[in-house]
């Protein structure tokens, strides 16, 4: 394929994704750059894309463009990348730094991918690209090193692409979808409402057909928790509420056959609730009398002891709202789960802890498993020790959408009303705040009418306090606006 050919494609694919670059229509909502004549070639600086309405066809200029630096010699590859103009920032300065676009690029990209690269912060346009990242392109397709050179320190982001396969048109494809909706083309071509869906449709069809060929040959969720327990034997499954931590425990258990003990902490739950402890007890003669109290801890290691061949799992909810160094005492220098692969001489010196009268134990029996689970949302609780985050492994539970097939009959999954919220946390929160995104389990309801109750009940006074916080500060308006379009309800009075 030659460059021409290249251009016509990218043009044609922006059209149909709302690109409106006539100068003479007063709609025109890009302008589109070409500077691929014999001169450019030759100083190296030649390139074509799209940048913002407003701004001059040539010479510098301001914010965020999409741009394809090519070179005549090189037949097969050219470099895709979110470009920043020489002017700097002008409009784009809240967009750059929103945490959600630099997540947008990167759904663009294939894990591991050495031909792409993408600054911590797109709002960085002082540093060049790392020496690695451009010997790469120098390897990959000569020519076109000298060209990026010119322009990296405004690269924000970038991938390296063989125009001449199938999955190189896919992904340039989808590079200007993503730029196109960053840049709202189709609400800004101001054609029929039928015509703005049909931008909207190809636009969403080239990010899905990419996302196909990023699909990774990862092992489903429930598969990586179950083989985690099996190698690690202690884990904590954290994530947001309705994530369905505790859900995913109880099924494991049940799938796999372990004999389950639960037990659920509170501010209040102390060594003596959840290992051992005496209570004092009246006797019919009014006589005083003191008798032993099993925790659900004891019980369930004296079950795997006296239980060798049974699988047997400790599953405790909200494990951080307890003071945990109270709760477990000594029996917390038991969490390793390799103590028994030590050497002799620390085999030697093992210390024999008590549980209680009868029980004396050097390690936690090899068939006792242990899941904790933690909401990370709770911003009452205290910061979990680094002592205790050594000894368990963790896995953090996301939101995601429910099939069909998962849901139980007379219930549905509002997967629009999901996608709704899952869109305002991917583009305004940071790491941090994406723990806070409602789970899945908030939005399976039995009639619409039952999730627009849940929206007003439930999440808008929960996004109201998260809000009130200054979390997510940046993204008020845009619930609030969200709220009445969804229920017709105000969110602030």
């Amino acid at each position: 394929m030659i460059l021409e050919e290249l251009y016509k494609i990218v043009i044609d694919h922006a059209e149909a994704c709302g690109c409106i670059s006539d100068l003479s229509d007063n709609k025109c909502n890009t302008i589109i750059r070409k500077n691929l004549n014999k001169d450019s070639f030759e100083k190296h600086q030649a390139y074509f894309g799209f940048i913002r309405p407003n701004e001059e066809h040539s010479g510098p200029y301001h914010d965020f463009s999409l741009v394809f630096f090519v070179h005549e010699n090189e037949p097969d590859y050219c470099i895709v990348s979110l470009g920043v103009g020489s002017d700097g920032f002008l409009k784009d300065t809240e967009l750059a730094s929103l945490p959600g676009l630099r997540r947008k690029i990167v759904e663009l990209l294939p894990t591991n991918d050495e031909g792409a690269f993408l600054k911590n912060s797109f709002l960085d346009i002082d540093s060049s690209i790392p020496d690695d990242s451009v010997q790469y392109i120098k390897d990959t397709c000569d020519d076109l090193d000298v060209v990026f050179n010119t322009y990296s320190k405004v690269i924000p982001a970038y991938q390296i692409v063989n125009f001449n396969t199938d999955e190189g048109i896919v992904r340039i494809k989808a590079w200007i979808a993503q730029y196109a909706k960053i840049r709202s083309w189709y609400k800004r071509n101001k054609k029929s409402f039928r015509q703005q869906s049909r931008f909207e449709d190809t636009i969403e069809k080239s990010l899905d057909e990419n996302a196909v060929l990023n699909i990774s040959e990862e092992e489903p969720e429930e598969i990586k928790i179950k083989n985690l327990l099996q190698e690690r034997k202690y884990i904590i499954l954290q994530g947001a509420p309705g994530v369905g931590k505790t859900h995913v425990a109880l099924k494991l258990a049940h799938e796999d056959q372990y004999k389950v003990h639960f037990t659920q902490f509170h501010a209040e739950t102390t060594y003596a609730d959840f290992i051992y402890g005496i209570t004092p007890n009246l006797s019919s003669e009014g006589k005083v009398l003191y008798k032993p109290t099993y925790g659900e801890f004891y019980l369930a290691v004296k079950d795997a002891i006296e239980n060798p061949k049974q699988k047997v799992l400790l599953i405790i909810d909200e494990i951080n709202r307890a003071n945990l160094a109270n709760v477990l005492g000594e029996v917390f220098y038991l969490f390793e789960f390799n103590r028994n692969e030590t050497n002799d001489v620390a085999e030697k010196n093992k210390i024999t802890l008590s549980l209680g009268e009868d029980l004396k134990i050097t390690d936690l029996p090899s068939n006792l498993y242990v899941i904790g689970t933690m909401n990370t949302a709770d911003r009452s609780l205290a910061v979990v020790d680094f002592a205790l985050r050594r000894r368990f492994a963790w896995y953090t539970i996301k939101p995601h959408v429910i099939t069909d097939e998962e849901m139980k009959p007379g219930n549905k999954f509002y997967s629009k009303e999901f996608k709704e919220f899952k869109d305002r946390f991917d583009l305004y929160a940071n790491d941090e705040e994406l723990d806070l995104q409602p789970g899945q389990g908030y939005f399976i309801a039995r009639s619409q009418e039952e999730m627009n109750r849940r929206i007003e009940y439930e999440l808008m006074p929960l996004m109201k306090e998260y809000l009130s916080e200054g979390k997510l500060y940046n993204a008020k308006d845009s619930f609030s606006n969200m709220f009445y379009r969804l229920i017709k309800k105000n969110m602030y009075q």
